[in-house]
């Protein structure tokens, strides 16, 4: 298995496995109006965070300005970007130092498989897509 990664990676194939319901789902709430600031540029830097995750876990190997030039757009607006994901979850962050580090959710899209994607999935923040109404 992972031999196969290792060739389809050098021929150019980098697989993701993502979570077709749960990435429709975010989609829809990144588009829905007044849901981001700037909706297209949230869904342009969400889709290539998926170009940066290593084959061992979920952090975004990328810098905001290799971010920013992926999604065509200014490295102020992937913190923005970013800021969204997080709020609904389809990102989280660790802060070292003054430094942050990001990872994509994995219950949304991981390259990790078996019981390593189940850790990661049971110990990754839940995801917010549904606002959900409030009790009577």
């Amino acid at each position: 298995h992972l031999l196969d990664r290792e060739l389809s990676s050098r021929r150019g194939w980098r697989f993701v496995m993502v979570e077709p319901n749960l990435f429709h789902d975010l989609i829809l709430r990144l588009t829905a109006d007044g849901a981001s600031a700037r909706p297209a540029v949230a869904v342009r830097v969400l889709t290539s965070l998926f170009r940066w995750l290593p084959p061992d876990g979920n952090e975004v190997d990328a810098s905001r300005s290799d971010i920013a030039a992926a999604a065509r757009c200014r490295p102020e607006e992937v913190s923005r970007a970013m800021r969204e994901l997080e709020a609904i979850g389809a990102v989280y962050r660790r802060r070292e130092g003054r430094g942050v580090r990001y990872f994509v959710n994995p219950r949304l899209g991981t390259h990790l498989a078996g019981a390593a994607r189940d850790k990661a999935q049971a110990d990754a923040p839940p995801l917010r897509l549904v606002e959900r109404e409030p009790a009577e």
